[in-house]
């Protein structure tokens, strides 16, 4: 006679078939519970994040990767003193310093132009142009001297000076420029000397004095930075305004720039005319973009462009650009080709970044 099975006890049957572990049949291991903090004992703490890395330029161009030893960093500003975590710190961008030792002899370089001897005015002159962006500020305050000598030999001096260094270099700043997580603002790191680690070196002292920034690295060890590119400001046609990303990038050291979002070339007809990065060259050649040294770049409307430093020649990242070594020194420039019938351009681009790694 056969036996009659119940709906209930077919039903926990199957329930009892779903729970077995699919395999072999073997038994299942253990089950892991996390770890319960006995009454009265705290709860176990989170594991802290690594101490942050920071990429610093020096004033010889090369560029070092450190790990600060010391969690803060005072800095005074126009409205007192702050002191600024050092893990939030995202860039700081150094003013003027003298290198120890250098002031006293560009201030008695300064004096010699207007001395008795003529010899003594020749060699001050010289020594002056030796010591380049470091005389600037000096000599911009000894065209105003009364002691004609000394004024007339300072505004020649400069010239010579504006015509040899970089603009970044002939204009400096007396002040900071500090970027943190949460605001941007001026003032004058106190320190004179950073206590920092590094990969092959150690423990060592850097002198602020030598620095010219500091930048933040991210959490895989690159620089990567979200930056937007508005078409109506930075693709108007026959306008040559660059949007200065603040980003650094080294020369020799990697490059990555991806970029998502679209452009309208003719927003009068709204979604007509809409091309990524890449451009769209079958709308024809975009108003050129003139470089520094007075040449011109044709490039498909749209085309996100690049440029490393103030005097770099254009090239077009589209919408994904990489490169193995970069051949310059410099902050990075973006730009939008602009559209080919002359009207502005809408949209934006989102723009990420990965320098160095």
């Amino acid at each position: 006679m056969p036996r009659i099975v119940s709906s209930g006890a077919l039903f926990l049957a199957l329930v009892g078939l779903a729970a077995q572990p699919p395999g072999n049949g073997s038994k299942p291991g253990p089950v892991t519970q996390p770890p319960v903090a006995k009454k009265g004992e705290p709860p176990a703490a989170k594991a802290k994040p690594g101490p942050p890395a920071f990429d610093v330029k020096l004033a010889d161009d090369s560029t070092v990767r450190v790990v600060p030893l010391e969690p803060t960093l005072a800095v005074s500003t126009k409205y007192g003193k702050l002191t600024i975590p050092v893990a939030d710190v995202r860039r700081i961008d150094f003013g003027f310093r003298f290198p120890e030792g250098v002031e006293a002899k560009v201030k008695q370089a300064v004096e010699d132009l207007g001395a008795p001897v003529f010899q003594v005015r020749e060699d001050a002159q010289k020594a002056l142009l030796g010591f380049a962006e470091l005389a600037v500020p000096a000599l911009k305050q000894a065209v105003n001297s009364s002691d004609k000598e000394v004024s007339t030999r300072a505004g020649v001096l400069l010239k010579q000076l504006k015509e040899s260094l970089p603009n970044e270099k002939y204009n400096l700043r007396d002040y900071d420029k500090i970027e943190t997580a949460e605001f941007s603002f001026q003032g004058r790191v106190e320190a004179t000397r950073l206590k920092v680690a590094t990969q092959y070196f150690g423990e060592t002292i850097l002198k602020v004095a030598d620095l010219r920034s500091v930048r933040g690295r991210g959490p895989g060890g690159e620089a990567d930075d979200t930056v937007p590119v508005d078409a109506a400001r930075y693709g108007r046609p026959n306008d040559q305004t660059w949007l200065d990303t603040k980003i650094e990038v080294s020369a020799g050291r990697p490059l990555e720039v991806t970029a998502t979002g679209k452009v309208d070339l003719w927003p009068q007809q709204a979604g007509g005319y809409v091309v990524t990065a890449d451009g769209q060259p079958r709308q024809g050649t975009a108003p050129p973009i003139v470089a520094a040294n007075g040449q011109s770049f044709h490039f498909a409307p749209g085309t996100l462009i690049g440029r490393i430093g103030e005097t770099g020649m254009p090239f077009a990242i589209g919408s994904n650009y990489k490169s193995a070594r970069t051949g310059l020194n410099g902050k990075l420039y973006l730009k939008i080709a602009g559209s080919p019938w002359g009207n502005n351009s809408t949209g934006t681009y989102k723009v990420t970044v990965k320098a160095g790694g």
